[in-house]
């Protein structure tokens, strides 16, 4: 099966003071990132002569000034997964599974010095699987007006949009109507310099006409507000966010909050590792019978926040996860940790991917979920390219037992090439 579809079309006016800049491409704003179209690549204006023939790809000056410039670039994934007891078996129609997908990325980033701009990315995936289940090779997409701006040492972005609605056939899909996306978020170091403290306020807004908790099917209109803290040192580094949620759900109030966060150690020592704890508070719904949700919505998660294995949706839950990084040469990475989970609420379900409940709550029982213990590695052999392999292992906590469920093993393999 092959799907073609429209990922982002932005369009990005200013004058000076709107070009679209980011903090993460102070060093070389051309390197290959995440998100392609936080690249820059007008540093390659004056050595044009002496690129290789990919990297004139990543400059094609449209006019004899170079003020109008095309970046193309190209990304494919090879990925397998192996599952051997989805949902810990708690649902018996979901098979283990083993599956194989490839997904290609090609863009065109057309820049002008004004600071014009037309970004478009299309996505082609094919996915074969054995089992009863789908498992996802397409990136979340959303059709999205997007302006960034940076000013006097403010980063500041707007946005609005939908998520896109993938369709069988090419350049078929729309932005559902059943759902819009917002929001805006203002950033800031606090000081000058490499790892400098960042505040980062943000405000989002999500509203959908169907939306499922432990308490029933209902429209949900979310608005998060919140506050992100980061900032780095020679031997630490952290990231620290809370949020508070509030709207409706149907006739009921919403009330929720999240913090997360993350901080790292680096002792001076061979293999230069990253001794870190991660944690999250996803608030769960205390009374199902008041007026009040407080189900806390992570909004478009990544279904690996917890490990590479995509075993819960967030909310409800308590986790912390004590992990170590190890470089063991330039090119090789190794990261092992367990992430224990707890349900914080015995009346509000443990929730798994999309987002629905799994184990219900009734009020009683054990609050320990689980622990998943992990083992993951990564090779980079050139930038832009990296071989993962992963391991997970899901202990079935006695709230898993107590339901009827079983631990599981889950396998990842994975090829990135990025141009």
């Amino acid at each position: 099966m092959l799907r073609c579809r429209r990922l982002l079309v932005a369009l990005l006016a200013s004058a000076a003071a709107l070009g679209l800049r980011t903090a993460l491409a102070a060093e070389d704003p051309c390197a290959v990132k995440l998100f392609r179209w936080q690249e820059d690549c007008r540093n390659l204006r004056g050595r044009a002569a002496a690129l290789g023939a990919l990297e004139r790809l990543r400059y094609l000056p449209l006019n004899t000034s170079g003020s109008v410039w095309l970046t193309l670039g190209a990304e494919y994934r090879l990925k397998t997964e192996y599952y051997n007891a989805p949902d810990f078996f708690l649902r018996p129609a979901f098979e283990r599974y083993t599956a194989l997908g490839e997904r290609v990325l090609l863009h065109a980033d057309l820049r002008t010095a004004q600071g014009f701009r037309v970004f478009v990315q299309l996505e082609g995936a094919t996915e074969a699987i054995i089992s009863t289940r789908d498992a996802g090779n397409l990136r979340l997409a959303l059709d999205m007006a997007h302006l960034e701006s940076r000013n006097s040492g403010f980063d500041a972005v707007a946005f609005y949009g939908r998520p896109v609605l993938n369709q069988r056939g090419a350049f078929d899909d729309s932005g559902n109507p059943a759902e819009r996306f917002l929001g805006a978020w203002v950033q800031r170091a606090l000081w000058s310099g490499s790892g400098a403290p960042a505040i980062h306020v943000f405000f989002m807004l999500r509203d959908r006409n169907r939306a499922v908790y432990e308490r029933g099917v209902a429209a949900d209109d979310r608005r998060t507000v919140g506050l992100r803290a980061s900032g780095a040192a020679p031997r630490w580094d952290y990231a620290l966010q809370a949020s508070h949620q509030y709207g409706s759900f149907g006739s009921t109030e919403i009330s929720a909050d999240g913090v997360a966060g993350d901080v790292g150690w680096h002792p001076d020592i061979l293999g230069h590792p990253r001794v870190a704890a991660s944690f999250g508070y996803a608030s769960g719904d205390s009374n199902p019978r008041d007026n009040r949700l407080g189900t806390f919505d992570v909004l478009y998660p990544n279904l690996g926040y917890f490990t590479d294995a995509p075993v819960f949706y967030p909310g409800n839950t308590l986790d912390f996860q004590p992990n170590v990084t190890v470089e063991l040469a330039p090119p090789l990475r190794l990261r092992a940790g367990s992430d224990i989970i707890h349900r914080l609420s015995k009346h509000e379900a443990v929730y798994t991917t999309p987002g629905v409940p799994l184990i219900p709550g009734t009020g009683t029982g054990s609050s320990y979920v689980t622990a998943l213990t992990y083992l993951r590695g990564d090779w980079t052999p050139r930038p832009g390219s990296t071989v993962t392999a992963s391991y997970v292992h899901g202990g079935a906590g006695s709230l898993i037992r107590s339901a009827g469920g079983h631990p599981f093993s889950y396998l990842m393999f994975s090829l990135d090439v990025r141009l």
